[in-house]
Parts: structure tokens; C-alpha cells; sequence
């Protein structure tokens, strides 16, 4: 029998939104997941090799999907019928549809998405860690009814994964945990004692630990566990990325271990996080010109999706541009310090403007969060303080001999302050 380790969705960029609802449902049961995104503007794609995934999985525009507070059902239904055309694991179908069942009525997408995009500490953060405990008690009631369960890799991974997430809302928001860190740790390797080559299981057991600083040690064994295994597969680069977050935390900063495990990310995967992360040690040393190059290649590459980008991805470009306007301004290069720091006004402005009206760069969350969606946007630009962009506008128009402009930014900070 043929496990579903792995698996690489290839889709059009506005099909996101369905990838997400396949993709996280697959997350929670344990296989790794990676996403070939067909962007409507041209740019460097990722170079793939079939034989390092267990499935490849294109998403076609029959499966378009406008909006995640409908039409779940439906939509998982068809996509169980598409993988059983091609996924022969009995393990997987046992266990696949009351997994569903309980994905699709604890609201388990739009949750993780909540706890991916915002760590913060806030009701809705604290609301998404509940909907995983419930479903973790969902699944235990499972596992009681259906003992056979017990021998399944999916669904005990997936019983772990829903208390981790719950957890990780609860560090977020700085409150008591809702399982002992070292009872889910001992019940992680149970999990991987019962099931050889289960690597995913590894790094949630990283991810189970990696917020307790008792557990650093564990922590980095368990990541570097699973590099031992799939060090060679493009998802290695999620391992590597949490290896260097870990690190970065012990010590307070990117040390040179954490940026070489940062390296091997951005190696791996280009993804938006992993150019940030190469970029921030050259800020801290003050190579201005070296940061700005993946600074700026941050923002192509999130300018590839073409406005219908998720509150994540938002905040990245708002901080980046500002960034970028930082390492402008240390090197006297004013304009381009102007240029920056307005993309990242401009793009707080159209947000805030999505509060009242419908537009592209805010459809995101009108997709994901339906009803609540202004709720979420609000989150979002809370993230964005506009503190520092007025601060290096004003300094850059003064430098060009432009100082009623430099003026109107010193008022604005001014104003800042004494709010």
C-alpha cells in the first residue's frame, strides 16, 4: 500500500482559496503539502521534480469556489472523488470522512487561517484555538467509539495537530495552555514508535514543544529529525524555516546558525518569509545595499499575485516597503526612500477603504471570512503603524530641500504622538 506522504497542487493564483481548503484539511492529517502557483504576471518559477511528491494534484476551474462560509460540503466531496482516483491508501479513505465532517463543522479552514495569519494576541485568535480543542474532543470521542482508529497514523496525527493548534492560540494570546506540553510530547513519539517513517510527526513534535522554552533542546533534535529524512525535498524548506525561528528566538537574534538554517529555506523554497529572513541579518549589519536586494526581490515576488494577497502577505509588503524605505534613507538614496514608504501608505489606505467598499486588494478576506470579513481586516491593520513611514518621509523630503512636504510629515507624526 502506498502512502500519501506528500503532495504538490498546481493552480491559478484567484483559485487559492480552494487550494487553502485542501490544503489545510490534508495538513491535518499529517502529509506535507506544497503549492505551484500560475501567476497572471510572468516571473521565475520554481523548478519541480515529480518523484519528490507522492501525488500531483492540479486544481481546474471546475472547482472554483467563491466564498468559505458555503458550499464546503459539496466542494471536499468532489475532491475526495478526484483523489480516489489516484490514492490507493486504505489508512487515508478510513479515516477520511469523519475527519471531514469534523474539518468542515469546527470551521477548522477559516481557523487556521486565523492562527497563520494573526499572532496577536486577540478574541478571535483565542476563538480559532477553541474551534481545534473542539474538534480534538470530537476526534477522542472518535478514537473511543472506533477503536480500530487507534492503529491509524492519520487520524492520531490529526488528534495531536487540533490539540497543538489549540496550544498555540493560547501562547499567542498569553494564557494558560489547554494540554501539558510534555504529556502531548510523550504522546507524539507514541505516535511515531507505532508508525516508522512518519517524519511529518517529527516536526509536530517541534511545533508541539518549540513554544516552551523548556523544551529548546527537544525542539531542535525533533526539526533536525526530520531534515534527517526529507533534507533533499522541497518541504523541507517549511523544517529549515522553523529551525532558524527557533534558533533566532533562543538567542535573540539571528544568529549565524539560524541564519544558515534561514539559507537552506530560501535554498529550498522561494517563498515571500524565506527572502525576508535572508534579508534581516544585513540590515543588522548595516549592509543596506545586500538587504534591499532580498527586500526587494520580497516584494516582486508578492507584486506576482497581483493585488489577492491574504492578511499575511499584506503585512509583509506594508513592513518590507518600510523597510526598504529604512535602507534607502541610511544610504542617502531619498527618492526611493519616498517611493517605498508610500507603496506602504498606499496599500493601508486601500485596505482601510475596503472597510467601506468592496475592492480586489481586500477580496480576500471577504472570500475567506464572508460576514466577519471587516472584523479581520481591522486585525489586519492594526499590524500597520504608519509611525515610522512618516518619520523617514519627513527626514527624506527635508534631505531634497522639500520642506513643506517634510512639514506635512513632522505634523503627522506629531499628531501620532500625542494620541
Amino acid at each position: 500500500m502506498e502512502r500519501l506522504e506528500s503532495i504538490l497542487f498546481s493552480y491559478d493564483n484567484q483559485d487559492r482559496l480552494v487550494y487553502q481548503l485542501y490544503a489545510e484539511f490534508l495538513r491535518l492529517l499529517g502529509i506535507y503539502v506544497c503549492e505551484d502557483i500560475q501567476y497572471d504576471l510572468p516571473y521565475e518559477k520554481q523548478n519541480w521534480n515529480p518523484s519528490d511528491f507522492s501525488l500531483l494534484y492540479r486544481i481546474e476551474k471546475s472547482e472554483q469556489w467563491e466564498s468559505a462560509d458555503r458550499g464546503i460540503t459539496e466542494r471536499m466531496a468532489a475532491f475526495k472523488e478526484r483523489l480516489s482516483l489516484s490514492v490507493q491508501d486504505q489508512d487515508f479513505w478510513e479515516c477520511f470522512d469523519e475527519v471531514c465532517e469534523i474539518y468542515i463543522d469546527q470551521e477548522l479552514l477559516q481557523a487556521a487561517a486565523v492562527l497563520q495569519y494573526f499572532k496577536i494576541n486577540a478574541p478571535q485568535v483565542l476563538e480559532a484555538g477553541t474551534k481545534f480543542e473542539r474538534a480534538a474532543d470530537r476526534i477522542t470521542e472518535l478514537l473511543q467509539k472506533k477503536s480500530e482508529l487507534n492503529q491509524n497514523r492519520y487520524i492520531r496525527y490529526a488528534h495531536l495537530y487540533c490539540k497543538q493548534k489549540a496550544n498555540s492560540s493560547r501562547y499567542v494570546c498569553e494564557k494558560p495552555v489547554v494540554y501539558y506540553v510534555d504529556m502531548l510530547a510523550e504522546q507524539c513519539l507514541k505516535l511515531i514508535d507505532d508508525f516508522c517513517n512518519f517524519s511529518n510527526a517529527w516536526a509536530l513534535l517541534g511545533l508541539i514543544s518549540e513554544k516552551s522554552s523548556f523544551y529548546f533542546r527537544e525542539t531542535v533534535d525533533a526539526y533536525q529529525k526530520v531534515l534527517d529524512e526529507v533534507s533533499d525535498k522541497p518541504y523541507a524548506a517549511n523544517i529549515y524555516y522553523w529551525l532558524g525561528k527557533c534558533l533566532e528566538a533562543r538567542e535573540n537574534y539571528v544568529s549565524p546558525e539560524a541564519k544558515r538554517q534561514y539559507e537552506q529555506a530560501y535554498q529550498s523554497m522561494k517563498k515571500y518569509r524565506n527572502m525576508y529572513k535572508m534579508a534581516i541579518p544585513y540590515k543588522d549589519e548595516e549592509n543596506w545595499e545586500e538587504a534591499n536586494r532580498y527586500f526587494l526581490e520580497c516584494i516582486e515576488f508578492l507584486d506576482y499575485k497581483n493585488g489577492f494577497l491574504d492578511p499575511i502577505e499584506h503585512e509583509y509588503y506594508f513592513k518590507v516597503n518600510v523597510l526598504i524605505s529604512f535602507c534607502y534613507l541610511r544610504q542617502e538614496k531619498y527618492s526611493q526612500t519616498i517611493h517605498h514608504a508610500k507603496l506602504a501608505l498606499d496599500l493601508r489606505n486601500v485596505l482601510e477603504l475596503g472597510l467601506r467598499e468592496t475592492n480586489r486588494e481586500t477580496s480576500f478576506y471577504r472570500k475567506m471570512y464572508g460576514g466577519r470579513a471587516v472584523e479581520y481586516l481591522r486585525l489586519a491593520l492594526e499590524r500597520m503603524n504608519t509611525k515610522q513611514i512618516y518619520r523617514y518621509l519627513s527626514a527624506a523630503y527635508m534631505k531634497l530641500g522639500k520642506p513643506e512636504e517634510g512639514e506635512q510629515y513632522s505634523e503627522k507624526l506629531g499628531c501620532y504622538r500625542r494620541a
